[in-house]
């Protein structure tokens, strides 16, 4: 095995965005990582709105998370995906090409301190050796610092690893109160796009509002990419790392992303072991890497990371 990776010189670097036809949008996705959009209807939106309050009844008095793969009702989850599909599909036509939706899904913030979701970045999806995956986040409401609107680390896709999984820690884990430091807030209008980079470092502070906070999210692959995960057998970081490439529908149909998660897949195909040169990062060097690609601090005071109660079922 080599030795572990110089972060400040990094072997990897993300693959240019492939699926997002206008120029100008593409660049900037690649470059910091996300970019806003107006690109959802008024009835679109409408429509949205009335599949979510149709299907979802939550009533957490401390609040919570919920997404819609959470549910172990899998014609629950699948309808969801199939119906923000037909709601959306207009608009994902227009502005992207060469693609495949392989999770469209509601994501809940119901009101509560125990709102909070903590600082990551989402789980490998594809070979990132080749590919670049995309998200987009549309909230269902005016979002903000006070009822949970995302934040991000701007450039942070490019700093750590092609290597994400919840069945091991990131690199970034033992320096979180650092890191924190550079999160920027994203507010965002009704029906505002959030194009953005899933390997973006990012979190959503408590909705410490009266209100639930629904926002939508697209999960998106290039056309020719297989859906690819990656699991360790042991919670460790670096060694070496199982690459698993699955079909289009395992986010649909794999029974249990809440309970259980860290267990190896039961279904999909193993392509083999990849060394994992990727260790702890310092706070010197993660600064250093800020300092590199022009990331300023937002603040020099966080407060402790808030309880997130994770909500399994829609009702």
């Amino acid at each position: 095995m080599n030795d572990k990776v110089d972060y400040l010189n990094n072997p990897w670097a993300p693959v240019g965005q492939s699926v997002i036809i206008d120029s100008e949008l593409k660049a900037q996705v690649d470059e910091v990582g996300y970019a806003v959009r107006d690109w959802v209807t008024a009835d679109q939106l409408n429509a949205l709105k009335a599949l979510f309050e149709t299907e979802h009844d939550f009533r957490e008095d401390d609040g919570g998370m919920f997404y819609s793969v959470y549910s172990q009702n899998l014609d629950y989850r699948k309808k969801i995906h199939d119906k923000i599909n037909e709601i959306l599909l207009p608009t994902i036509e227009k502005n992207l090409k060469d693609y495949r939706v392989v999770l469209y899904s509601f994501v809940v913030k119901a009101a509560g301190k125990k709102s909070e979701f903590h600082m990551h970045q989402d789980t490998t999806g594809v070979d990132e050796l080749k590919y670049s995956p995309l998200n987009l986040w549309i909230p269902l409401s005016d979002v903000s610092e006070e009822n949970g609107c995302l934040a991000v680390v701007p450039k942070s896709h490019r700093f750590f690893t092609p290597y994400r999984s919840i069945s091991f820690p990131a690199p970034f884990d033992g320096i979180a109160d650092v890191v924190r430091k550079y999160l920027s807030p994203i507010p965002l209008k009704a029906g505002e796009t959030l194009v953005f980079d899933n390997r973006l470092v990012h979190n959503s502070p408590a909705n410490l509002t009266n209100n639930t906070r629904v926002a939508i999210v697209c999960g998106i692959l290039p056309k020719d990419a297989t859906l690819t995960t990656c699991f360790k057998p042991t919670y460790t970081l670096g060694g070496k790392v199982e690459m698993i490439e699955h079909e289009d529908d395992y986010l649909l149909k794999h029974p249990n992303f809440l309970i259980d998660c860290q267990m190896r897949p039961d279904s999909g195909k193993s392509i083999g072991w990849r060394d994992d040169n990727y260790q702890e990062i310092t706070s010197e060097t993660f600064e250093n890497l800020c300092a590199k690609y022009g990331v300023a601090k937002t603040t020099e005071h966080v407060e402790p990371m808030g309880e997130c109660n994770l909500i399994g079922e829609p009702a």
